[in-house]
């Protein structure tokens, strides 16, 4: 083991300002990402772009993961169709087979107040994998500007993050960060810095140790994957050993929306040896999880 650790640390090596892990020898370990997004919802990058990084970085499975949601806040993203969706599908299987990078058709989407999906079993069935993050809170109380600690607004949002725990889909996407804030910082102008500081201060307030066992339940029972966020490098460690001492599988994902952190899940690999995590890295078993 400290010979391991002694050949990890003198291969570490820095990309575009973002971390990679490299084998003995200087070789760039192969990884996947299962979280990344296109101009097809609010990336900027198109998927032979996409595609393209992802193979330059080794990456050997690949997720696209755009956003669909028909009751996104976001016009843009919830005036999407699913028609639209299955078209931007098969874009992304005919550019897979054009650059020779194994990539799956995903999204990333808000389920229902009771965990469910909002759109048909065709969709479903098209897509994976599928992460249901909190990007709003179906049926939220009211939120006033400048009161980031308000106790019963996060109290429905743990609510709600258990019923996604427990409900549809194949991974609970940055269940400690990107929180549904917006109501929020409405009108107050903060930066992104601002805006990782809020969360983290609300996630160690709110997300404790009875809320993060119940989250383990729930996973269990759903058999859902819990994300390892890379571009946030969330959940809390303590978190993520507690999650998968208890037996949940995690999946790493980039959330990338732009071309540095495409590929970018060498902190999903390095928590997850540090912790004993489970990794899910491949398209068998996840297909085989669902």
């Amino acid at each position: 083991m400290p010979y391991r650790r002694q050949w990890r640390a003198q291969c570490w090596s820095h990309y575009a300002g973002t971390s990679w892990l490299c084998l003995a020898g200087g070789r760039e370990m192969i990884r996947s990402d299962f979280h990344v997004h296109t101009v097809f919802s609010d990336g900027r990058n198109t998927i032979s772009d996409v595609l393209r990084l992802a193979a330059q970085r080794n990456i050997g499975t690949l997720a696209i993961t755009d956003h669909f949601d028909p009751r996104d806040w976001r016009p843009a993203i919830a005036s999407i169709s699913e028609l639209a969706l299955l078209r931007h599908f098969q874009e992304i299987r005919e550019e897979s087979t054009r650059q020779k990078i194994d990539v799956l058709c995903g999204l990333e989407t808000t389920p229902d107040s009771d965990g469910r999906l909002t759109f048909s079993t065709l969709v479903r069935q098209a897509s994976l994998p599928i992460i249901t993050s909190c990007h709003y809170i179906p049926d939220a109380p009211a939120a006033i500007p400048g009161e980031y600690f308000n106790d019963h607004y996060w109290k429905t949002c743990k609510e709600f993050m258990l019923q996604m725990a427990l409900g549809e889909g194949d991974i609970l996407g940055h269940c400690e960060d990107y929180l549904p804030i917006e109501p929020l910082i409405e009108g107050m102008g903060t930066t992104y810095e601002i805006r990782r500081r809020i969360c983290a201060e609300i996630v160690d307030r709110y997300f404790d140790r009875p809320y993060v066992e119940k989250l383990a339940d729930n996973l269990l029972s759903s058999g859902k994957c819990c994300e390892l966020h890379s571009a946030t490098r969330t959940p809390r460690e303590w978190v993520v050993r507690l999650l998968a001492q208890r037996g949940v599988p995690f999946t790493p994902g980039s959330d990338a929306h732009g071309e540095a952190l495409v590929g970018n899940t060498g902190w999903a690999y390095e928590i997850a040896e540090r912790t004993g995590a489970h990794l899910i890295s491949g398209r068998k078993e996840l297909y085989e999880r669902r």
